[in-house]
This record gives structure tokens, sequence and C-alpha cells, in this order.
């Protein structure tokens, strides 16, 4: 699978479309069901209906090496987590926005 098409898949996912809307989207933009039929021009073409309806793409996690140590106030680890679920609820507008202004303004952290 290329990238295109991952990046395809990540943007449905993202705004909750399942496979009947991705493939009605895909025959509404391309005239074609199956993402295999199409040509890289026509994979761009879903892309930027994709991003019309809000996608946003958002840079790959760092891995373990590229995360900081947990915070040492309770507190501040326990804002960290009502984020995430915030942002797994789906009530983060922004996919990218961080909690660490937040945490820099209100726990000092």
């Amino acid at each position: 699978m290329t990238a295109l098409l991952k990046t395809i898949h990540v943007a449905c996912r993202q705004l909750g479309l399942d496979e009947d809307t991705r493939r009605d989207l895909q025959v509404v933009t391309t005239g074609k069901a199956s993402l295999t039929e199409m040509t890289p021009a026509e994979h761009e073409a879903v892309l930027s209906a994709l991003k019309a309806r809000g996608f946003r793409a958002v840079p790959a996690s760092r891995g373990k090496k590229g995360w900081r140590n947990p915070a040492s106030r309770a507190d501040v680890r326990m804002c960290h987590v009502l984020w995430g679920k915030l942002v797994k609820a789906g009530a983060v507008e922004l996919p990218g926005a961080t909690i660490r202004p937040f945490n820099a303004v209100f726990a000092g952290d």
C-alpha cells in the first residue's frame, strides 16, 4: 500500500467515515469506488476532497525516544489523561493541539 493510500485511510478514520461512506465519496470524486482502480492523480483528488471535509495531517509519533518523562505531580498527570480522553472522544477541534501550553500557564510544568 502506498503512502497516499495510507493517508486516505487515516483521513477517513480521523473524520469518522466508514467504508461505505468512503466509497461513496470516492465515486462522487472520481467515478470509481475502489482505490486500487484509481490513478495517483485520482488518489490526490480523493485526498483533496477529504481535506475539504476537515482532514488535517498530523505528523507520526516519535516513538519512545521522543516522549517526555511523565509529570512528577499527580494533578498534572491527571490533566494529561483527561486531555487524551477528550482527544479520543473528538471534543478537541484541532487534532494536533497539545496540552503543553495549558500546563505551562496553569500547572507550571
